[in-house]
């Protein structure tokens, strides 16, 4: 989960991690503060307040545990270099 390090002055953010009990998953974090939103300080809405969510690798797409509740896909695209 995400936290603040007052020595740093910065926002800490784990790396996205290998679901083991459910293979095709990744366990990311949800980027808000310990399950709290940063500016409000209510539960946040896109984790539940669990501070994580789980991206299927396949698809793209965030839920807030494998199979569960779904939280939107990964924005994909492709930039065009040609001039």
């Amino acid at each position: 989960m995400s936290y603040y390090n007052s020595e740093t002055n910065k926002i800490v953010i784990f790396q996205p991690r290998e679901c083991d009990d459910c293979p095709g998953w990744m366990i990311v974090d949800c980027g808000c503060c310990m399950g709290q939103q940063w500016v409000y300080g209510g539960e946040c809405e896109r984790c539940g307040g669990t501070g994580v969510l789980f991206l299927h690798k396949a698809s793209g797409t965030y839920a807030m545990y494998p199979g569960g509740p779904l939280r939107g896909r990964e924005c994909k695209h492709e930039t065009n270099n040609s001039n």
